[in-house]
């Protein structure tokens, strides 16, 4: 019983983040439409979403995708019917928003070399997870996973990237280089926050009101919506979510999955 009513708020909050954006979409999108030139003397309305890739040896590829309001509404009516990772995923890449030709499994190989590279062996995640275990058990809303797929959004706040970022950006505003940037873990928050983590026998899902969430050698897309979507998708190594809401963790989670169509 108790595990259906955490379900149920879990799918409360997903329902309520997803009306929240198609409420907003309109106004969100006034302070971040430009216009670019179509046929003869009209103009066609443009979204800027930035998307930042997060690669195996730590530096970020920042990209503009441009879409039109209406391919911007119709992203998030798929969204919002997409049932699995698998599904958003795949929508992202009908949008051009993430490369058609990535696989989730090459950003899970590189999710592993990255952490390898930070000296995030099994070993030393193994110790770490051990110490928080009984605080996990409990199932407060706090989540704590490790080599993990990630799938974040978080509305109505704001990321923070803790790293040579900041220091990279300016330099590559003040010189007009283009290093790519680096990180060493990223922080989001927001007034709402959804938050799901796979790992290889559980499925971690966190709706907080508001939250907070800290990733440690991700790797993937970090897709901004101006003003109203902030997300992560791919592979952390760490991945740690806290704040007021609902925390379910779902054990052989893949058995419960729905045959393919």
């Amino acid at each position: 019983m108790k595990n259906n009513t955490m379900k149920k708020g879990f799918a409360v909050g997903v329902i309520a983040l997803f009306l929240c954006l198609s409420v907003t979409s309109v106004y969100g999108a006034e302070s971040s439409v430009k216009s670019r030139e179509s046929s003869g003397a009209m103009q066609e309305a443009v979204v800027e979403i930035e998307v930042d890739e997060y690669r195996a040896d730590g530096s970020i590829n920042t990209v503009i995708v441009p879409l039109t309001q209406d391919e911007v509404n119709n992203l998030k009516e798929d969204l919002l019917s997409a049932k699995t990772a698998d599904e958003r995923f795949a929508i992202f890449k009908e949008y051009g928003l993430i490369p058609e030709e990535k696989t989730m499994e090459e950003l899970k190989n590189d999710m592993y070399a990255r952490a390898e590279a930070m000296g995030l062996t099994r070993e030393k995640v193994a110790q770490l997870a051990s110490r928080f275990e009984p605080i996990v058990k409990q199932r407060p809303p706090i989540l704590l996973d490790f080599f993990s797929r990630v799938n974040t959004v978080y509305m109505g706040g704001g990321t923070v990237r803790v790293g040579l970022s900041a220091l990279i950006g300016y330099l590559n505003f003040l010189r007009g280089w283009n290093l790519p940037k680096a990180d060493f873990f990223d922080v989001s928050w927001g007034l709402l926050g959804v938050v799901d983590s796979s790992g290889l026998i559980v499925q971690h899902q966190l709706v907080t009101f508001p939250g907070i969430m800290c990733l440690v050698g991700f790797v993937g897309y970090n897709i901004k919506l101006p003003l109203f979507l902030n997300g992560f998708w791919g592979y952390s190594a760490v991945t740690f979510g806290a704040g007021l809401g609902f925390h379910t963790v779902i054990w052989f989670y893949w058995l419960n999955r729905p045959p393919p169509e």
